[in-house]
């Protein structure tokens, strides 16, 4: 039996952010474009809520007035990317009209329950795009990964921080912070 081959070879799509906004995805999940493919997020699991939400108020009482803290929104990063981190400290600026980009950022944090690889796997967008500091927090180990110094497509920094012991935003030096959990 012969074995047709196809007449052209198959074709792999990047999705565009702009693509990304056309799709019209079922508004009962939640989904986020890395690098011009779509992911289905994972449902938020009770623990990570927590988390977020002593996280965020955390950074809004420390970062009133000279940050906003972005609470699981999107991030428009490069023509591929729009990615949606746990938190974000972002410039004080009216975002009515666009999301904030690489630019706007100051630091990013996942809280890694389940998303542990997923979120590692975001940092290569989030040193493309010039963000200068990630934190992933790990709950199975205890630890903060603590990423900085993004260079082309990673980070030349990368720290496993205590949570115990205070940390220091880049941004905001005169901040230290215990994100003990």
């Amino acid at each position: 039996m012969a074995v047709l081959e196809p007449q052209s070879p198959s074709r792999r799509y990047r999705l565009t952010v702009e693509d990304f906004y056309r799709l019209n995805l079922p508004p009962d999940k939640r989904y986020e474009l890395i690098e011009g493919v779509v992911y289905e997020m994972p449902a938020i699991e009770p623990l990570h809520a927590t988390l977020v939400r002593k996280f965020q108020a955390v950074l809004h009482e420390y970062f009133r007035g000279r940050a906003l803290v972005s609470t699981q929104n999107p991030l428009h990063l490069g023509q591929h990317s729009m990615p949606q981190p746990d938190l974000a400290l972002i410039r004080v600026a009216d975002y009515r009209h666009e999301h904030p980009k690489g630019e706007d950022v100051y630091l990013v944090t996942e809280i890694a329950v389940s998303t542990l690889e997923d979120d590692r796997k975001k940092l290569i967008v989030y040193a493309k795009t010039g963000i200068p500091e990630v934190w992933i927090v790990h709950l199975e180990a205890y630890r903060v990964e603590i990423y900085r110094q993004p260079t082309g497509d990673r980070c030349l920094s990368h720290v496993d921080h205590d949570p115990t012991k205070p940390v220091t935003p880049l941004a905001f030096p005169d901040t230290p912070r215990v994100l003990s959990w």
